[in-house]
Formats: C-alpha cells, structure tokens, sequence
C-alpha cells in the first residue's frame, strides 16, 4: 500500500442520493490507486454521520491492507433497507452502504474509461 505524503491529493467526489438524503464520496489516490475514502451525509453528530464516518474508516482499513475496491463493493452491497431511492437513471439505492457501492462502481466505470483513454497505466487494479 502506498504511504500517503502530501496535503494535496486527486480524488473523485461522486454524489448519490439515498434513503437517508444526499451522499457524497470521495475517494482519495495516490499513484492512480485508491488511498482513502470519505463518506458525507447528515450533519455533523447525526446517528447517520456517525455510521457513515465508521463505515469510511473500515473501507480505509481494508484498502490499507490490499483489499480491492471490487472487493469492498461485493461486501457491503447486500446491506439494504426498507427505504429505497429511484434515480434519474434508473437505478435503486436501498440504504447508505449501498449508495456507497454505487459511488465505488461509478469509480471504478471512470477509471476503467480513463485507462482506455490514456493506456493501461492509468487507473486502478481491476479485478477480472
């Protein structure tokens, strides 16, 4: 895993709406790989912000330690709720976790476009 040492980083901030309101993740990369996710939704001490920061910080635990951004996806994506979301395109989001895939699979859909765009150096690992 690559040592984060800069205050500056590029990042992706993709916005989703959830049950629970708007979301915004942004993902964090050093060397084109992803480093670091943030979660925000709700204000500050909010029960809903408080599961998002904890959620982030173990999404962050398993990047530090290998685990694929795919991987993280397929974990958390079966965690639903009553409450659902319609988006313009079509898509249902069910809860807050899985307004978090959908941030990491539109990620990872940008990636993947800019790797073919500018060649494979680009972009993170992709799981086949």
């Amino acid at each position: 895993m690559k040592a984060i040492m800069t205050d500056t980083l590029p990042s992706y901030t993709i916005r989703v709406e959830t049950p629970d309101g708007a979301m915004y993740c942004t993902i964090m990369e050093v060397e084109n790989e992803p480093v670091e996710l943030k979660i925000h939704i709700g204000k500050t001490g909010a029960s809903i912000y408080a599961w998002t920061a904890a959620l982030a910080e173990v999404i962050n635990l398993a990047l530090k330690n290998g685990v694929s951004l795919n991987d993280i996806a397929i974990a958390i994506s079966s965690i639903t709720t009553e409450k659902l979301r319609r988006l313009e395109n079509g898509v249902t989001i069910k809860s807050g976790p899985e307004g978090v895939v959908y941030c990491i699979l539109k990620y990872i859909k940008e990636k993947k476009k800019e790797s073919n765009r500018y060649g494979q150096d680009r972009g993170p690992r992709m799981e086949e």
